[in-house]
């Protein structure tokens, strides 16, 4: 790559992790969901899916997606540090560091890149699942106290539910007779 100055335009092969809001999948939006019990009465009650863990339902989930994508940007400074290794060059724009690795001087040069990246990432998604699965670090006894605590903590969100549905069954409306 050439030599840059400040003021020069590159192009920025831009990756990284955005946050996606989609519509909950257990009520569609609509906050709540309507329960038929077992003797036919329908009820609803508050979507417990969408809403965090102090808040009221809100009709969607959010989840974290990487991207990627390549922008054309100007070079506003430029830092230029000496060590024993050699020197080290760190472009900037009004709100980003530049980094060798991503930036380029074509266009289709920074989309090879962006792909390049999203391969790596995936490929450490896939490998960081297969290490986890595989994590010989954590002891029996570990998981035993790991497995007793959530065992625990079921048991008492089971109480919960089972408390919560007879106060649904207790609210809800007999059933309209023709």
């Amino acid at each position: 790559m050439k030599v840059l100055k400040v003021g020069d335009m590159i192009w920025w092969a831009k990756c990284g992790t955005t946050q996606v809001k989609e519509k909950c999948i257990v009520c569609y939006g609509d906050l709540v969901v309507k329960v038929t019990l077992g003797n036919g009465d329908v009820v609803k009650i508050p979507c417990n899916y969408c809403s965090t863990r102090f808040e009221t339902p809100r009709g969607y989930t959010t989840r974290y997606k990487y991207t990627s994508q390549v922008e054309y940007v100007k070079i506003e400074r430029i830092n230029r540090t000496e060590t024993a290794d050699g020197e080290k060059v760190k472009y900037h724009n009004s709100c980003y560091v530049l980094y060798d690795g991503v930036i380029c001087e074509t266009k289709e040069e920074a989309e090879k890149v962006c792909e390049e990246k999203i391969k790596q990432h995936e490929l450490d998604e896939v490998t960081r699942a297969e290490r986890i699965k595989k994590d010989q670090v954590k002891s029996y006894a570990w998981n035993a106290g790991y497995h007793l605590r959530n065992a625990k903590d079921h048991k008492r969100q089971a109480e919960y539910h089972d408390k919560m549905a007879i106060i649904c069954k207790d609210r809800s409306k007999p059933p309209k007779k023709p």
